[in-house]
């Protein structure tokens, strides 16, 4: 009706609907208990749907942002519920940092700095989710080369993304902290993934006493890297 009328939505009616699609997936899960592809399914018809009517109110209600931060932000949570309940553990935080790039690129393409608040938001996510799902791991059989070693890599890379999708547009303000906060956690993901893989490969090793030091070489790296790039950068 808003749309159609190109009437702003009130607060209530933006509420109605809020609760309207929480509800929905709510409802849905009920009744889709133990079925979680089935539900995934829901999540991402509800994620298209909202992103539908995103780009509608966009060009029928271009001055309405209340709408369009709610579209957007709907479409966006309920893309990340779809992609932890379609894929495994390791492959839906790999999906949601590639999410907060694409969020992140697609708030300065249409000028709408909640899609890249938001697309920091979903790295944060996707960092602790893989923060829990390593800390409940089983040592990897070949360093280097493990399932945990490359989700870590595979993120610190979208946080380096993230943030040079910022640098690229020159960012400001409170888009320059979120670009450097991506870039530190990305070189720290990097540093801990390196450093993990270290002490298994010394715990391995039948010269403990020798390799010990070399723990400390990737901090050392990450150090110079990071005084390198804040003399260069800022």
């Amino acid at each position: 009706h808003h749309l159609r009328r190109r009437a702003p939505l009130s607060l209530e009616r933006f509420a109605a609907a809020l609760a309207s699609a929480a509800l929905s997936l709510g409802y849905s899960s009920e009744i889709l208990v133990g079925h979680r592809v089935a539900l995934g399914a829901v999540a991402v018809a509800l994620a298209a749907a909202h992103v539908a009517l995103g780009a509608i109110a966009r060009v029928r209600l271009p001055d309405d942002r209340r709408a369009l931060a709610g579209f957007w932000l709907l479409a966006a949570t309920f893309s990340t519920i779809a992609l932890a309940l379609l894929l495994g553990a390791r492959a839906s935080v790999v999906a949601w940092a590639g999410e907060g790039v694409a969020l992140a690129a697609f708030g300065y393409r249409y000028a709408y700095a909640p899609a890249r608040r938001g697309g920091a938001l979903v790295l944060a996510l996707a960092i602790a989710r893989l923060a829990w799902v390593a800390g409940n791991a089983r040592p990897e059989a070949v360093p280097f080369v493990g399932s945990d070693c490359l989700t870590a890599l595979a993120i610190a890379a979208a946080c380096a993304a993230y943030a040079f999708v910022h640098h690229r547009r020159a960012a400001t303000g409170a888009d320059r902290r979120l670009q450097i906060a991506a870039a530190l956690a990305g070189g720290l993901l990097v540093i801990a993934a390196v450093h993990g893989q270290l002490v298994a490969l010394i715990d391995a090793s039948s010269e403990r006493d020798r390799a010990n030091g070399a723990v400390a070489l990737p901090w050392l790296a990450g150090a110079l890297a990071f005084a390198f790039a804040g003399e260069h950068l800022r």
